[in-house]
């Protein structure tokens, strides 16, 4: 860059920083002829600012294209997630932290003996009356302690027995 910058007879170069977030992620270079003033202070104000514009418009644009690149990752994973639980031989839900189930399987629906799509967005109290109180305080008792607990210590669990005829699943 230097070496053509010297074949051009420059009277003036002014190189500013592409600088965006904290970043520099490149520069600009400014060159005027012999035929033409140096650059001023003015020049070098106007110049920065040009420059500041791009580099935000530069950055914004990599962002933008990170987003998107996560974007198809994370609907690859949901996809995969999505086949995962579908396929499982067990009774699988996730719930979200008011308790409200985000997915269900075909097979805790079964155990349930309502349709999977009728759990969506709904708590356990809306899905399973008879139950639902008991489920939701064993929820409850998990997400305060952060541990998994074995169900089977749980009053709902025997109560989901007897709903399910021996169903071993909450």
């Amino acid at each position: 860059h230097l070496e053509m910058v010297d074949t051009l007879d420059a009277s003036s170069v002014l190189i500013v920083p592409l600088r965006a977030r904290g970043r520099v992620l490149g520069a600009i270079s400014l060159v005027r002829t012999r035929e033409r003033p140096p650059y001023a202070e003015d020049d070098v104000t106007f110049a920065a600012e040009v420059a500041a514009r791009a580099a935000v418009a530069v950055d914004n644009a990599r962002l933008y294209g990170e987003a998107r690149a996560q974007e198809r990752t994370s609907g690859e994973a949901t996809a995969l997630l999505d086949a995962l639980i579908a396929a499982a031989p067990i009774g699988m839900a996730f719930l979200d932290s008011e308790f409200r189930y985000v997915r269900v399987n075909d097979a805790m629906a079964e155990i349930h003996g309502v349709p999977a799509i009728d759990h969506l967005g709904r708590t356990a109290r809306e899905v399973l009356p008879e139950m639902g109180e008991e489920v939701e305080a064993a929820l409850a008792r998990v997400a305060k302690s952060g541990e998994a607990k074995d169900a089977t210590s749980f009053s709902c669990f025997r109560l989901v027995s007897k709903f399910c005829a021996g169903a071993r699943s909450v």
